[in-house]
């Protein structure tokens, strides 16, 4: 990751938009698909190995598409961003087809926690190499969103502007952190 790059998602604004809520009054946490610089990274390299070595290039156009829909589909669907208002929380997943806005009113949560999966590693191979989710206790439901590519702060050299620790700071003040 290079320093400098920010990532910002219109799409999150655009879904939040046409909720009905106006996206400058909301702390956005981004969580990219970063997983799509990886399998580019990945075809360049395995373009590379298969022009040297061409017995594996049938195996490998087979291979090559059916492991990007994998890993594409586990990135759109385990990256969440997060709209964070005085009043409001928007969970916002922009990634086709597993496109979806949910709104929690602050008033009714509970608790919010921010764990790490203990199975993280098993997403490795695809490029995830955190596993963050958010848990949301509201009203006795208690609901998981993952947000693998909302990093950890690592002294600028996020993707995102804003990032978990961020997050974290904000729900606190909103008193809603459970630690």
């Amino acid at each position: 990751m290079v320093s400098g790059i920010k990532i910002k998602d219109n799409r999150v604004d655009r879904l939040i938009k046409n909720s009905g809520f106006n996206p400058d009054k909301f702390r956005i946490y981004y969580s990219p698909i970063t997983i799509i610089w990886y399998d580019f990274i990945l075809l360049v390299l395995v373009s590379g190995i298969i022009l040297v070595i061409y017995q594996t290039l049938i195996s490998m156009l087979i291979y090559l598409p059916v492991y990007s829909i994998i890993t594409y589909s586990l990135g759109a669907k385990l990256n969440n961003s997060v709209a964070v208002s005085d009043k409001l929380i928007i969970i916002v997943n922009p990634n086709f087809p597993f496109r979806k806005i949910l709104v929690y009113y602050v008033d009714n949560i509970d608790f919010i926690e921010i764990k790490h999966s203990l199975f993280r590693f098993l997403m490795w191979p695809f490029f995830i190499f955190t596993g963050n989710n958010i848990n949301i206790s509201s009203k006795g439901k208690y609901e998981r969103y993952y947000c693998t590519s909302l990093e950890l702060n690592v002294y600028d050299e996020n993707f995102t502007k804003l990032d978990l620790d961020d997050l974290i700071s904000h729900l606190r003040r909103l008193g809603i952190y459970k630690i």
